[in-house]
């Protein structure tokens, strides 16, 4: 139970290829480069339920938003 308790307060653990965390409903996310109006900036969204962030200046800046709102504490590592 200890450890399971400890996993629990770590929150989820992010993909070691992209540093993201998994969406709430189980999807992979994806941060991707935004077009037209919105060009050079970032946002992260889940491609299974389509859940997202809005834009950001950075790729960095669009998955630390997206890791802290997943519960991830401390963004992107």
């Amino acid at each position: 139970a200890f450890r399971v308790a400890i996993k629990a307060l770590r929150g989820p653990v992010p993909d070691p290829d992209t540093g993201i965390v998994p969406c709430g409903c189980g999807g992979k996310a994806e941060t991707h480069e935004l077009y037209g109006d919105f060009s050079g900036t970032y946002m992260t969204d889940c491609k299974k339920c389509a859940t997202g962030t809005t834009q950001y200046n950075t790729k960095k800046e669009a998955q630390d938003a997206w890791n802290t709102a997943m519960g991830r504490k401390g963004g992107a590592e």
